[in-house]
């Protein structure tokens, strides 16, 4: 399995190799996404898993709570590892609790995550079924509502947004890819992933307001109609191209000639022929309205597989690039000497901003750590990384932002 992440231990700031990272883990890997096709169904009653809360964790960027997140196993674990490997029955559920989430930014967090927590196989396998997660919110997620991604077995992953299934992912491995974005090696944030893991000492203030962080009914109606499907529009027919429509048209037109009195000679159509006529007529029409509503659903059919193919490629692009990206920073940090001596550690997240031809335009601090000596060494290493690798060109738009993780922590 190719893996692409760096680590470095910190063991002697004398040896010139070591010093080029002085003792701390920086870890990354490569990406990527894809689609399933899901069922828009409720989850069955006994698909619900019957869990118990591992952790109860606050999630915050430039200092505004996002969301609350809960982490459901069937039996309680402190320990990543075992958590992830654990083959039952688990939920992730995130309570909403800003006023506004874009979808696009939650989706950002699933993709970004994935793509430093785990192998560039995984991300490669699993690259349709992260597209097909990425698409199944229509819409930015508001205060209350409460999105699950429930494993109901180890081969399919249920998604959930206030009680309505909006689809389920089929593929062995695919729940615990998204499960590290949370507990993994890089997660959203150091204190995050702790207090999911935690469960002996759950805050009562942060459980009781995640407790009670729900929708309004008005919003459970809303989500539920994403996947109630639309009463089918009658097909139009186009009797220009229709001979045997336009046979029955004239056939049509000929019994209503003969509904008038005779003149000049002509005889009326008997009475007994008329709903016969009729009658064909209109298993011919329903016939050629079943035909053509086939043709307009395996072209809607056809055009969506388009559609999520090149979304999927899109998407894969973006990692790729990201992938590099990363890698290309990662060789520029340094341990500062007087944060080993001092014994500091931290987590710091940077979203950076590059221009097409690898200019660094923009950085943005998401999470800082306590330590002032981190957080100017992650600056410093950002600085000397430009010029970055030019943005690929099936990319669109004049910039790229990607969100730069670094951990810095002493062995």
């Amino acid at each position: 399995m190719a893996k692409i992440y760096s680590r470095v231990d910190y063991k002697n700031k004398n040896n010139p190799n070591i010093m080029a990272f002085m003792n701390f883990r920086l870890l990354i890997a490569s990406l990527l996404l894809n689609l399933a096709l899901c069922a828009h169904a409720q989850l069955p009653d006994n698909a619900q898993p019957q869990l118990q809360m591992n952790g109860v964790a606050l999630h915050e960027e430039l200092g505004q709570a996002l969301f609350i997140g809960a982490i459901y196993s069937s039996t309680a674990h402190a320990n990543a590892e075992q958590l992830i490997s654990n083959d039952g029955q688990r939920k992730m559920e995130l309570r909403i609790i800003t006023p506004r989430l874009s979808h696009r930014r939650l989706n950002k967090l699933w993709v970004e995550g994935a793509a430093v927590n785990s192998s560039r196989d995984a991300l490669i396998s699993q690259a349709r079924h992260m597209a097909r997660l990425t698409s199944l919110i229509k819409a930015p997620l508001r205060t209350g509502d409460q999105l699950s991604l429930i494993s109901v077995n180890p081969y399919e992953t249920a998604v959930t947004l206030n009680g309505t299934t909006l689809g389920s992912i089929n593929s062995k491995g695919f729940f615990n890819l998204i499960l590290k974005t949370w507990v993994g090696r890089v997660p959203l944030s150091s204190k995050f992933r702790e207090d999911l893991l935690n469960n002996q000492t759950i805050d009562a203030n942060l459980r009781g307001q995640y407790a009670t962080t729900e929708p309004s009914q008005e919003r459970r109606q809303l989500i539920a109609s994403w996947v109630t499907p639309l009463p089918a529009a009658e097909p139009e027919i186009d009797i220009q191209t229709s001979e045997p429509v336009l046979e029955d048209i004239a056939a049509t037109k000929t019994e209503a000639e003969a509904t008038t009195p005779a003149i000049q000679g002509t005889e009326p159509q008997p009475e007994s022929e008329r709903p016969v006529k009729s009658k064909e007529l209109q298993v011919k029409v329903a016939s050629q309205s079943k035909k053509l509503a086939e043709q307009a659903r395996r072209q809607q059919l056809a055009q969506q597989l388009a559609e999520e193919e090149k979304a999927s490629k899109i998407l894969l692009s973006r990692q790729l690039y990201q992938s590099e990206l990363l890698r290309h920073t990662y060789k520029n940090i340094r341990y500062p000497s007087r944060a080993v001596e001092r014994g500091q550690e931290g987590s710091i997240r940077i979203e950076i901003t590059v221009t097409r031809d690898g200019q660094l335009a923009a950085m943005q601090e998401l999470e800082n750590s306590k330590f002032s000596l981190l957080n100017k060494a992650a600056k410093r290493s950002i600085e000397r990384s430009s010029p970055y690798p030019q943005v690929p060109e099936d990319l669109e738009g004049e910039e790229f932002t990607f969100t730069l993780p670094i951990v810095f922590r002493l062995e």
